[in-house]
């Protein structure tokens, strides 16, 4: 049998160049409004390079919307404000239940 053993050897300049790249403007959004299920929910979100902003929503069981505002920030942080809409009680069901059967 032949055995085989590689040695590689790798000088290091002691100079370490970490990559920095500027901060990045984006922006995304997307929803889901499933009537039939009672799905809707969504997210929107923006930033400059240094802050962002966003909400998201989802429908509860109840019936009301909570959607939560958002700011984020290297000074402050993540802030949320959370609210609801709708306050009535939602009534009936969507779908079939939770019943695999239907």
């Amino acid at each position: 049998m032949m055995a085989v053993l590689v040695v590689l050897v790798v000088q290091s300049s002691g100079a370490q160049h970490p990559y920095s790249y500027p901060p990045m403007p984006y922006e995304f959004r997307y929803g889901v409004q499933d009537k039939y299920n009672g799905n809707d929910y969504g997210h929107e979100e923006q930033s400059n390079g240094d802050s962002v902003t966003g909400r998201y929503y989802v429908l509860l069981p109840d019936g009301r919307r909570q959607i939560v505002s958002y700011t984020a920030d290297h000074q402050r942080g993540y802030i949320a404000t959370i609210t609801y809409e709708n306050t009535g009680v939602h009534s009936g069901t969507h779908g079939n239940g939770g019943n695999m059967y239907g």
